[in-house]
């Protein structure tokens, strides 16, 4: 999104659809830093991030006429590349077409969870709340977090993580937060 400012006052709708532009820009720079592809056809874009990584379709907008043909080329590029992880399909809610799902179960995906995002008006965030004064928080595209379990929107494969901030650093930051200088 090129106008931050285009946000303010939005509906719910308008914030779910820019943490989907969000997240569909995040899923390309981390298909392109795993030496992986990004599909981009007719209302749908999908990824690739090579033999290690997982693949995703990122909130597709399709008509329902040409759905089922674009749905068959998609699987049929994600057979010819093969990848030991998932292939995912994330959607808005509605998706488009309607039917999304039925066709997708149809291609064999199965059902997954659904996400719960979270939008705060900065110009109205609280600033009186007290935090620790243990606690930092840090932009930090350094630090190995391999050894960590159970960390929000971090790559099993964190070598591919580290090379997507360092690499897209004008687009991607990553921040840490230490408590009593623990992760």
């Amino acid at each position: 999104m090129s106008d931050p400012t285009s946000l303010r006052n939005a509906d719910p709708l308008q914030q779910m659809k820019a943490a989907a532009v969000n997240h569909r820009e995040l899923f390309c720079v981390s298909a392109l830093a795993a030496g992986g592809e990004i599909r981009v056809a007719d209302g749908v874009t999908w990824t690739y991030r090579g033999r290690n990584g997982a693949a995703m379709i990122a909130f597709p907008e399709l008509r329902p006429e040409n759905a089922g043909t674009q749905l068959d080329e998609i699987v049929e590029y994600y057979l010819r590349h093969p990848s030991p992880k998932l292939a995912g399909c994330w959607s808005l809610d509605p998706p488009e077409p309607y039917d999304l799902g039925v066709r997708l179960l149809a291609r064999g995906f199965q059902p997954g969870w659904r996400p719960c995002w979270m939008s705060l008006d900065l110009t109205q965030i609280a600033s009186d709340l007290t935090r620790p004064s243990e606690l930092t928080v840090s932009a930090d595209s350094q630090t190995d977090l391999r050894g960590f379990k159970n960390l929000p929107y971090t790559d099993p494969d964190e070598s591919t993580s580290l090379e997507m901030t360092q690499q897209y650093s004008d687009r991607v930051r990553r921040f840490v937060a230490r408590l009593d200088g623990k992760v």
